[in-house]
């Protein structure tokens, strides 16, 4: 998408990453809401992209987006990049943070630092991509190999960090992530002279649960009262 923003500007990218998402989200079997906040976020997040390499280039001939392969438009380059990647990213993490009731700063910030180590990874491939566009589209599959890979390996993190935070049984925040909460909630109070508060909950003979029903079950039941607590919290 980054390499399509070089060569045809920002109409260009907007739509085929518009039909790429259409096909994902139908795939997927994904709301319409969803593709129509999706299409929206990227459009905004590739207008500014694009703006903030056109203020730092101005115009230049259309060489397919090999001029910008020149040393001197690295600044420029770097800065559109940093820009939708910080811009996509408080897009995409501000909902669910309000949703959940968390700051979304927090979110973004976290995000952001998951998010920065494959967008250089991705940027660093566009200069191989302009170039083998401009000899011969039949290579770009090729190309496409290493981006799939990038991908898994980028999704396989994201899995691991959530995995490290959370609880396998239930998904709820496991206790080294509650410990991390929980300090950072006492610094800020005590900072802003707030109050924190930390409610235990415990369940009742479940004890009986895993030793006539089995372990298997107390999962089950652990897992139902995360979800009702989900659901209120």
């Amino acid at each position: 998408a980054f390499a399509l923003l070089l060569t045809d500007g920002v109409a260009a990218v907007v739509i085929v990453h518009a039909l790429a998402l259409a096909i994902a989200e139908a795939v997927r079997r994904r709301p319409l809401e969803r593709l129509v906040f999706n299409v929206a976020q990227y459009a905004i997040c590739w207008a500014l992209a694009g703006g903030v390499l056109v203020a730092m280039t101005g115009e230049l001939p259309d060489e397919n987006g090999l001029q910008y392969l020149e040393l001197e438009y690295l600044p420029a380059l770097v800065a559109s990049a940093a820009v939708f990647l910080v811009l996509n990213t408080a897009l995409a993490s501000t909902p669910p943070a309000l949703s959940r009731g968390m700051s979304p700063w927090l979110m973004i910030r976290g995000d952001l630092l998951l998010n920065a180590w494959w967008t250089v990874v991705l940027v660093a491939l566009v200069p191989g991509i302009l170039v083998a566009a401009d000899y011969s589209l039949w290579l770009l599959p090729l190309i496409g190999l290493p981006l799939v890979a990038i991908q898994l390996g980028s999704r396989q993190a994201v899995i691991n960090e959530h995995e490290a935070r959370h609880d396998r049984v239930t998904g709820l925040s496991n206790r080294e992530d509650v410990a991390r909460v929980l300090e950072r909630s006492l610094h800020r109070a005590a900072r802003q002279r707030w109050q924190v508060g930390v409610l235990m909950i415990g369940l009742d003979r479940f004890k009986e649960i895993n030793e006539t029903l089995g372990h298997r079950r107390g999962d089950l039941v652990l897992a139902e009262v995360a979800r009702r607590l989900s659901e209120t919290a």
